[in-house]
Order: structure tokens, then C-alpha cells, then sequence
């Protein structure tokens, strides 16, 4: 009888410690994902936490097979950025499906409604991004802003950051860039140059000339993967 007891203790422990590693093993996850998501913690979103309403193609999901970063980049900035699986969704996409995180001052009239930029769904990529501007970037023109950024690093496009402020908000319950602006190198039709910040009322999108030094308006450093159109 004793001995049924202990077996039977014994096999509810095996129970609740298979539980627990189902809890905290995340699934479907691949091999390079996996280890990315160990690394990264909160500071990883991938492919399965992509906005609703979208899909993985085929293609799409061998390119979020592989993670481009070793685990030593990955540690070396797990704290600083978020490594982020990115969908081939534009600007208007998003804030026709979440308008709730963009400032409703701009709902149905913003300034960038017919911008190209704001309507381009762009490629399948991982990126990996600084959660806050640079220190020192800002106050500083855009030509002096890129001499910051170390070798391979880049600003992120508009469509990038947008989605990356969207998704952690939604994913993470958190701002980027809160009360701060970043510099894209994503140009307006009239030659002005798109900037992107979260205030209290939410995400909005800004105009600036590249000469504008401006006190919280700074840059982001990213590297990334897939075809996005290069920095010109």
C-alpha cells in the first residue's frame, strides 16, 4: 500500500514538472529561434507573434527559420534592442488594424496618408534594433547622425519602426521610443525626411528636413536581414 502511495507521488511530480517545462518551452519554435528567444527574452517577437490577420507564406517562413545573429551578438545586445520578425504589412495596414496605438489626431487625415512610404508592405525580415536613439544623436543634422552608426549598422525604414512600436505595444504592453523622436531613412515626396515617436496620445509620424537639430530627435541603430531596399 506504501508503496502505491510513493509510486503514485512519484508519477504527480513527473506530472507537474512535464507541465511546467510545457509552460516555459516555447513551441513551434525552431532550433535558431529557440536560442534566440533564450537569449532575447521579452526583447524577442518572432514569427508567431506577428500582427493579426496575416499569414506566413511559404518563403516567408524560411526566411524566419534561420536566425541571422549569432549568439554572441545576441548577448552582446540583449538589453539594448529587440530582435524582431517583420511582415510584409505597410504603415496604413497597421493603423487601419490597430488604430488604437496610433494618435487619434491623425485617424482618416494624416499627413502621410498618400505617401508612398506609408503604403509600401515591403519584405520578410528579422531585424534587430536599438530600443532607444543613440546617445549624443540628438541635436545633430542627418549626415551627422549616420557618422554615429557603426560598420553594417543602419537606420531603420519607416514601415520597419512602425511596426516595431506597434508590435511591442501590443505584444509587450510597453512603448518604444516614448516622448522621442527617430530619424528614418525614409524621404517624403517633398524631400523631407519621415520621423517616427510615441507620445501619450500614441504613434505618430513626423516631417523634418534633414538639417532640422532638433532636441529628441535622434537615431536608431539596426541591422537586419531580407531585401529590404538598401540605405541610399
Amino acid at each position: 500500500m506504501g508503496s502505491r502511495i510513493i509510486n503514485a507521488i512519484g508519477f504527480t511530480c513527473l506530472l507537474i514538472f512535464l507541465s511546467v517545462l510545457m509552460i516555459h518551452v516555447p513551441k513551434g519554435l525552431t532550433p535558431s529561434q529557440r536560442m534566440a528567444q533564450s537569449v532575447m527574452g521579452r526583447n524577442f517577437i518572432g514569427p508567431n507573434e506577428a500582427v493579426e490577420d496575416l499569414e506566413l507564406e511559404p518563403d516567408q517562413s524560411a526566411i524566419f527559420s534561420q536566425v541571422p545573429f549569432t549568439e554572441a551578438q545576441l548577448k552582446a545586445v540583449k538589453d539594448t534592442h529587440i530582435l524582431m520578425a517583420v511582415l510584409p504589412v505597410s504603415i496604413m495596414d497597421l493603423r487601419r488594424q490597430h488604430p488604437q496605438v496610433f494618435d487619434p489626431k491623425f485617424e482618416g487625415n494624416a499627413w502621410y496618408d498618400d505617401e508612398p512610404f506609408a503604403n509600401e508592405k515591403g519584405v520578410a525580415q528579422w531585424v534587430l534594433v536599438s530600443k532607444n536613439i543613440m546617445f549624443g544623436s540628438d541635436n545633430k543634422s542627418w549626415n551627422d547622425q549616420l557618422t554615429l552608426l557603426s560598420a553594417g549598422a543602419e537606420p531603420p525604414s519607416a514601415r520597419v519602426l512602425v511596426y516595431a512600436v506597434t508590435l511591442y505595444r501590443l505584444e509587450r504592453g510597453a512603448r518604444l521610443l516614448p516622448d522621442i523622436l527617430t530619424r528614418t531613412h525614409e524621404h517624403t515626396a517633398d524631400g523631407g525626411q519621415v520621423g517616427v515617436g510615441f507620445t501619450d496620445r500614441g504613434l505618430r509620424l513626423g516631417n523634418y528636413s534633414p538639417e532640422n537639430r532638433l532636441t529628441g530627435l535622434g537615431i536608431l541603430s539596426m541591422l537586419r536581414s531580407g531585401c529590404e531596399k538598401p540605405l541610399k
